[in-house]
């Protein structure tokens, strides 16, 4: 009988510690640095180096992955197993699995490698919490708009940014816009600012480049449709004002080629021909200048090869078109000196 309750005894404490990590999970962690698992920093052209990762794990069994600080996916289940975070899709087939290393003040993820999770490349992927992410990117005096009667508005980043509720805002619009105008084999950019209040509305968008009268004029309704589907971004535990952008861009058959180039490029680059990858990148850009990835990975290329100054000019123009998180944190690291 005293074994009994020898494994009874083991067995509680064992559900009481598997209850305490799991509790510890519960929480929103922001990606901070990958590495190999020997420690080894990753090549700036490996395509996790500046990836933005935001995992929200609820006490439901839920999760919500973002990849960029203003989009939010929809909760999908997960699940918590002898050390193992397997991520599943919304109908429930695992969609990745992740070796838990710590789980504590930090969450460190092992993503398998190609021969699973000893193998010598396999990743590690430290995330911290999200208040604790954010203390370590304080806002400064360029995260600021205006400052009106005592009233601060900031630009919306990864530092201080609004939610919108449903999901991806450019999805939606774009999805919504579908049904009223044929927008097949088009190309079309456009970019619109607008404030995210602290009060959760979305208000005064302005439309900085437009497609055409009818496309505008459509846009700014369905816009205004949705400008009470947000939470306001919290700064030090308190709502604020965000100037936030939303970019829209469609492309046509003439646009092939383009794609093409790029693939190339891609292939260069991940096979160290930066010089190769940096042609393939502007012959696209001449045929599609408003892809923000070819911005970002070209800028790659000349910091690579000793042009700087061109590649804090590349970043700049990934930002404004659309690319969000990476060229911050590149222009941060690279180009405020």
């Amino acid at each position: 009988m005293k074994y009994f309750y020898l494994f009874f005894l083991l067995l509680v404490n064992d559900l009481a510690n598997a209850q305490i990590e799991i509790q510890n999970l519960y929480k929103t962690w922001v990606l901070t640095k990958s590495t190999y698992t020997d420690g080894t920093e990753l090549p700036l052209n490996h395509p996790l180096k500046f990836t933005y990762q935001r995992y929200t794990f609820l006490k439901s069994g839920k999760y919500r992955l973002s990849l960029s600080y203003e989009y939010s996916d929809n909760e999908k289940p997960f699940q918590l197993n002898k050390g193992i975070l397997s991520l599943k899709t919304k109908e429930g087939f695992v969609m990745n699995r992740l070796k838990m290393k710590t789980l504590s003040d930090t969450l460190a993820l092992i993503q398998a490698g190609e021969m699973g999770f000893e193998d010598s490349s396999a990743l590690i992927l430290k995330f911290v919490p999200e208040e604790v992410y954010q203390a370590s990117h304080p806002v400064g005096i360029g995260d600021i708009y205006q400052i009106n009667g005592g009233d601060t508005t900031y630009f919306g980043s990864h530092k201080v940014y609004p939610i919108y509720k449903g999901g991806s805002l450019e999805s939606k619009l774009y999805d919504r816009i579908g049904e009223y105008i044929n927008m097949n084999n088009r190309n079309a950019f456009l970019i619109a600012s607008f404030f995210v209040l602290k009060n959760g509305i979305a208000d005064s968008v302005h439309i900085l480049k437009g497609v055409d009268p009818a496309f505008n004029n459509l846009f700014i309704r369905l816009f205004n449709e949705e400008k009470k589907n947000w939470k306001a971004a919290t700064l030090r535990g308190k709502n604020v004002n965000t100037l936030m952008k939303v970019f829209i861009r469609y492309s046509s058959s003439n646009s092939v080629p383009a794609y093409f180039l790029r693939q190339k490029g891609w292939n260069a680059f991940q096979n160290g021909n930066f010089k190769m990858a940096l042609s393939f990148y502007e012959e696209s850009l001449a045929i599609d200048p408003y892809y923000s990835q070819s911005f970002l990975n070209r800028g790659l290329c000349k910091l690579i090869l000793g042009d700087k100054t061109g590649a804090c000019e590349d970043w700049q123009n990934a930002k404004n078109t659309g690319s969000l998180v990476a060229p911050d944190l590149l222009l941060e690291k690279y180009c405020t000196n």
